[in-house]
């Protein structure tokens, strides 16, 4: 709390002064800030306090929820404003901060709060307002819940009273054309992508990166690297232009990726380290896709048989997904087993492959990554013999691949540390917007 707000809240002036006095008494407020601006209850005590209020102003709560939102948004604090209107329970408030602050806060990822703020609107309200809508499929794709992305859309555009403009069915046609190459459907994602930069106006520009994005990965994709190397980097231009960071870095990683299957390790190593510097500056260290980074540098060391430092990346990695599912740390430590055989150390292997082979009986993957997964394996059962533990599972998923698929992945196993661009899933993994 901070002299504005307990000005709003409460009626009264000198705000200020009553925080001051209430500290110099020892009523457990404590100071967040050396100016003295900020202050806060002691966590056990403001829990004391919400309980009483809860008791005692029932019926003004409501109303206090609203000047302390107001008071929120008026000193620039959106989520907290959101935390007050989802209290006081004003559907019309709650609408009117997602209309204007939500997609700043989907680029902060703070997605938690958007799915409860929308769940908190009537369907009725979202119909009126396609943005919302569009934001709350931008949600479910970050959670890979895909078919469900194109459910809502479908039901959305078939619902709403008023007939879309063309640059909202591009912005929806953006977001199928990423749900699509998500889903590994590339010839899809390919046609939505170039629909959806016909139908984009240049102001729409967060759509515009998500199909420029899509369209370069599915070049990537297909083999036509120097091409989806210049649309990258055009996409990286784009978001660093409208401080779409979390796409800056995607488009720097798929760089470092075009980069290393084409051979230039170093080029690749120089785009890695612009894009460790756009984590730092940006502090984005806690995004999944720094993860994603960690593990390409682990690929890139291991290559130039720099183990230690190579398995080192790949634990980074592993603890950036600590607090994710650890399915998500299965290409991690799949790089650890590979440092592992390396060296020679089967005991160290054989532990991780025991991990490694417990996170695939229990999540489903992408074909590619289970392929990395099997490729280690296999190269365990060459080294120790140990033929009658090789699953029959790894045949049968290998000729469920596509045929151009499979020649790429066999293509990228011919050198040590070397894996197709094709080897990828995780550049569809982990795009928040994407």
């Amino acid at each position: 709390m901070n002299d504005a707000l307990i000005v709003r809240v409460t009626g009264e002036e000198n705000g200020q002064m009553q925080l001051e006095e209430i500290e110099r008494q020892g009523l457990f407020l404590q100071r967040m800030d050396d100016s003295g601006e900020w202050f806060r209850y002691h966590p056990l005590f403001g829990s004391f306090l919400r309980q009483r209020c809860q008791w005692e102003l029932a019926v003004e709560l409501p109303e206090i929820h609203r000047a302390a939102a107001e008071s929120w948004m008026a000193q620039g604090f959106p989520s907290e404003a959101i935390h007050h209107a989802l209290a006081a329970g004003d559907a019309k408030m709650l609408r009117d901060i997602l209309l204007n602050h939500a997609w700043g806060m989907f680029n902060h990822s703070e997605l938690g709060l958007l799915e409860q703020s929308l769940a908190a609107l009537p369907w009725s309200n979202l119909l009126e307002n396609p943005r919302l809508i569009l934001l709350q499929a931008w949600l479910m794709q970050s959670q890979h819940r895909y078919s469900e992305v194109n459910t809502l859309l479908a039901r959305a555009e078939q619902e709403m009273s008023v007939e879309m403009d063309t640059a909202m069915h591009g912005d929806f046609n953006a977001l199928r054309a990423q749900v699509a190459i998500n889903d590994g459907d590339q010839d899809e994602a390919e046609r939505l992508s170039m629909v959806a930069l016909e139908e984009l106006p240049l102001a729409n520009y967060y759509s515009r990166i998500v199909a420029t994005s899509v369209h370069g990965e599915v070049l990537h994709c297909k083999g036509k690297l120097t091409k989806s190397l210049a649309v990258m980097q055009q996409t990286e231009q784009m978001a660093r232009r409208h401080d779409v960071w979390h796409y800056a870095l995607w488009s720097i990683i798929q760089q470092s990726e075009i980069l290393f299957a084409q051979g230039f390790l170093q080029a690749a190593w120089e785009s890695q380290e612009k894009a460790f510097q756009l984590v730092r500056e940006q502090h984005l260290e806690q995004l999944p896709m720094h993860e994603f980074l960690l593990r390409i540098r682990s690929q890139l060391l291991w290559a130039w048989a720099r183990l230690d430092e190579a398995e080192a990346c790949a634990r980074q990695g592993m603890d950036v997904l600590s607090t994710y599912q650890p399915q998500q740390q299965l290409q991690c430590l799949a790089l650890m087993v590979q440092c592992s055989l390396a060296r020679g150390d089967l005991d160290n292997a054989r532990s991780h492959l025991n991990r490694l082979e417990n996170l695939l009986g229990n999540g489903h993957y992408h074909s590619d990554w289970v392929s990395n997964a099997d490729k280690v394996r296999v190269i365990y059962w060459q080294m120790t013999g140990d033929k009658p533990r090789r699953p029959t599972g790894c045949a049968r998923r290998q000729s469920q691949s596509s045929p151009t698929t499979t020649s790429c992945r066999a293509s990228g196993a011919t050198l040590p540390g070397r894996r197709s661009c094709w080897a990828t899933s995780n550049r569809r993994k982990w795009c928040w917007k994407s």
